[in-house]
Parts: structure tokens; C-alpha cells; sequence
């Protein structure tokens, strides 16, 4: 980085400091069942005095932490949509009488590879890894507590296969950004992922399988499923007519209808189904939307922990404490940003790489090291292939792989971070802390690991042919 302006790029010491500072804060945290937030703000005070040393004013670096701030605006709006259609939702009874039928027709040692494959299916089909998250997750989720089967694994499974659709879906954002990195259409990128998902899917239904008849699936009674049943029956209409509102949202994301107006519309269905068919009022249902569905507020009778447990759930307000966390990660993240903190990172470890494997494994590693300090999967996609496309590109290869590695990381690694948004909002919406989930979400950090192993094989590469060439000269690459 230049000199301009008084300033300096951080020297290697300070560089490697601020994620050293970062990552002992928010582990030591994790370690004691601490909060991340304050760590977070103590990690941000560290860069700002590091970008002050370099030569930065406070005012540089808050606007810095403001204009990353800002990229937050869309997201808060679609947490406190995901609050309010998870209430709604429970308000009309759409997830417990789901979860109602399902009792009787899944198997308690299949629940975790189908809480994967379903949330795969449907995430490809509405082409959203937080909207499936927050209610076909949810339905699996609640399925899985009350058959007694191990919360960490299905959370793990339901994180991994709504993200299924993030790198092989041609309506998903980031195959699109990594078309644009590759410079190449988004049907070449997905069949390149594929050759490092492919590998990973099958791992994680074995996996989840085996999981399911080793001593992890649920050891709930005939006579336990029964009573569940029969306390839903008390308190919701069972009627197939409530499962309206779950209709309604997938056949709006098939007519492409954006995901903010298809989640509102689901939900005041369902406000409107739990009203007229549950018999419940409008202040409950103000309420629900609000601070979320209580069973407690219409019980006539004691209600067992399970059943609490399956519908207190959801509101605007669920996700007041993941959107505190997710604006103070991103000020660290601004600040790490306006520094150049992460390119002196990234340039120190992987310059002088050349092999195939090499490549890959450098490519994964500064996706990764940019996950940990900017929370945000655009710039893990964008910022591997900037600083590393030329690499390829001197040592005979393609733009296209490096586009597809990045996308194995940036599409998938946020969601085991705890500090990002993504893996914020999935410990919300399935109730399991991240740390927890993680080591079983197979599918975000098996891909990238495939994506290195494939690349060492002989035809693991792309090479960059005359036509390529011819592109990528055209493209001032």
C-alpha cells in the first residue's frame, strides 16, 4: 500500500495484531459463555488506535465504520421480517401442526439428514438460505426437540442445507458476483462448484444418516409423541388450512416476488388464519407479531416444557440482540477496511504461491481471514479473487477457479463465524449457539476443504486457454 497523505499502511506487527486481538477477545469470550459484543468493541478499539498510528484521523475511521454500517440496512430489515413471520407463524399454528403431522411420519433416527435434504430442496426452491432457515428450519428444528433428538446435529444439518442453494443456484447472489469475479457465465461457475460440492453433499448424508442410528435420534414414546399431539390438538386448529400461510410463501418465491413483501404477506395470512380458525384476538396477535407467540398467554392449563419450547418463538424482537451484534462487528470491520489492515494480512502469507494446491489452499485462507474480519461474504468472494486472480492467471490457469474456490468460502464460511450476521441469525432461528453447531454444519466447512483437494488433481484446474486470454484482455485483467 502506498503512502499518501501522511499516512502508512500498518506494518506486519500491527497488521497481524488486530485479528491476533480479535480472535483471543472473542475466543476467551466464547470460552466463559460471555457475549461477543464487548469483545467486538474492544477488537474496534485496538484497529482505530493501530489506524491512528498510521497516520488515519477519528474522522476517516468512523467513516470507515459508518459506510460499512450502512450495507446493514437491508439485512435489519429482513431479521425483524424473519421475527415477525416465525411468530405469525406460530400464532396460526402453521409450524405446530406441521410439526403435528410429522410426528407420525418421521422416524426420530431420520430426522437429521432430512432436516438437511429438505432444507436443501426448499432452499433451492426459494432461493433463500434465511427465509428457509426461519421456517422450514424452524418446523425441523421443532420436530426434532420434540422427538428428543440432539439439537447441536440438526441445527447443524438445517444450517448446512439451506445453504446449499447459496453456490449452486443460478438466482443466487453470490454464483452471480462469482460470474462477474470469473468472467464467465453463472452455469460454468456452478458446474466448477460442483465438483467440490458434489463430494460434500454425499459426506453429509452419510454422515447425518449414521448420526441418526448411532445413539443420536430421539427416544421419545408412543404414549410422549401422543401427548405432544394432543396438546397442539388443544390449542391450534388442525385443520391443513392453516399450513396456507407456508403455501402462500413458497409460491410467491416461485413467482420471484421479493423475499421483504412474500414474508409480510405470508404473515399477516397467518395473523389473519389465527384469528378466524384459532379463535385468538387482535391484541394477541399484535403482541405475537411484536414480541413474539407465548402459549403461556392462552393456556387454561399447565403446558409441558416441550410444547413451550416448540412455540414460544419468533417477533420483531427476537432479533434485537443479533442486530446490536452485527453493527458493532461491522464497525471492527470498517475499521479493518479503511487501515488496509487485511491486504498487508493476505500479501505477507501468499505471495510466493504458484502450485495448483497451493493456489487453492491460499485462495481458501485469505477468504477465510477476510470472513474473520469483515463479516460480510461479498468481500470474501471479491477480495481472494482480486489479490489472487493475477497469481492464477501468471501460472496458466483460469479466472473461473479462482472465482469458484472464493465461492466455496464466501458463500458458505459465514455461516460458523459467530460474530456474522449469517451465523447470528441461524443460532436465533434454531435456538443453538453457534460454537455448537458448527462442528456438525458439514456443508460450510467440508466444501472448502474439497475445494483444495480437487484442485491438486490433474484436471483439477481449468487452463487458461487463447480464449481466455483473449477475455481477459478484453476485460483489462
Amino acid at each position: 500500500m502506498k503512502k499518501q497523505m501522511g499516512k502508512r499502511a500498518p506494518s506486519k506487527i500491527e497488521a497481524f495484531s488486530t485479528m491476533l486481538i480479535l480472535l483471543a477477545s472473542v475466543g476467551f469470550g466464547a470460552m466463559k459463555g460471555l457475549s461477543a459484543i464487548p469483545f467486538l468493541m474492544i477488537s474496534t478499539v485496538w484497529v482505530c488506535l493501530i489506524g491512528l498510528r498510521c497516520g488515519y484521523s477519528w474522522n476517516e475511521l468512523e467513516e470507515g465504520m459508518v459506510e460499512k454500517a450502512k450495507t446493514l440496512a437491508g439485512t435489519t430489515y429482513i431479521l425483524i421480517t424473519i421475527g415477525f413471520i416465525i411468530g405469525t407463524w406460530m400464532f396460526s399454528g402453521t409450524i405446530p401442526v406441521m410439526v403435528y403431522y410429522l410426528l407420525n411420519i418421521i422416524n426420530p433416527s431420520f430426522i437429521i439428514v432430512l432436516s438437511f435434504i429438505i432444507s436443501a430442496v426448499v432452499a433451492a426452491i426459494i432461493g433463500t438460505s434465511w427465509g428457509t432457515a426461519g421456517t422450514v428450519g424452524v418446523v425441523m428444528i421443532s420436530l426434532a426437540n420434540a422427538q428428543g433428538v440432539s439439537m447441536p446435529m440438526v441445527a447443524g444439518a438445517v444450517v448446512s442445507g439451506v445453504h446449499i442453494g447459496q453456490i449452486l443456484s443460478p438466482m443466487s447472489d453470490m454464483s452471480n458476483l462469482a460470474t462477474t469475479e470469473g468472467n464467465t457465465d453463472v452455469m460454468s461457475v456452478i458446474r466448477r462448484c460442483m465438483r467440490y460440492a458434489a463430494p460434500t453433499i454425499l459426506f453429509c448424508i452419510v454422515v447425518y444418516t449414521l448420526f441418526g442410528f448411532t445413539g443420536s435420534a430421539g427416544v421419545s414414546s408412543l404414549e410422549q409423541v401422543s401427548g405432544i399431539k394432543n396438546q397442539i390438538a388443544e390449542y391450534f386448529n388442525t385443520s391443513p388450512l392453516v399450513l396456507l400461510p407456508l403455501v402462500l410463501l413458497v409460491f410467491l418465491s416461485i413467482k420471484k416476488i421479493a423475499v421483504l413483501p412474500t414474508m409480510i404477506l405470508s404473515g399477516l395470512t397467518a395473523v389473519m388464519i389465527g384469528m378466524i380458525m384459532n379463535n385468538f384476538d387482535l391484541s394477541f396477535a399484535i403482541n405475537t407479531m411484536y414480541r413474539g407467540f407465548n402459549i403461556s398467554t392462552i393456556a387454561t392449563a399447565e403446558v409441558s416444557p416441550i410444547l413451550q419450547s416448540l412455540t414460544n418463538r419468533g417477533g420483531m424482537m427476537m432479533m434485537s440482540g443479533a442486530i446490536v451484534m452485527m453493527f458493532t462487528a461491522l464497525a471492527f470491520a470498517g475499521a479493518i477496511i479503511k487501515i488496509g489492515a487485511l491486504q498487508v494480512i493476505v500479501e505477507t502469507l501468499f505471495s510466493k504461491i504458484k502450485s495448483k494446491g497451493g493456489l487453492a489452499l491460499a485462495t481458501v485462507s485469505t477468504g477465510l481471514v477476510t470472513a474473520l474480519a469483515t463479516s460480510d461474504s461479498y468481500m470474501t468472494l471479491i477480495l481472494p479473487c482480486d489479490l489472487m486472480k493475477k497469481k492464477y492467471n501468471d501460472s496458466g490457469y483460469a479466472s473461473i477457479n479462482v472465482a469458484a474456490v472464493s465461492q466455496s468460502v464466501g458463500a458458505l464460511i459465514m455461516g460458523i463465524i459467530p460474530w456474522t450476521s449469517t451465523a447470528i441469525y441461524m443460532s436465533q432461528v434454531t435456538g443453538v449457539p453457534v460454537l455448537k453447531y458448527a462442528p456438525f454444519a458439514f456443508f460450510l466447512w467440508v466444501t472448502p476443504i474439497f475445494a483444495v483437494l480437487v484442485s491438486m488433481l490433474p484436471n483439477g484446474f481449468v487452463k487458461l486457454t487463447d480464449e481466455v486470454v483473449e477475455n481477459n484482455e478484453a476485460a483489462g485483467l
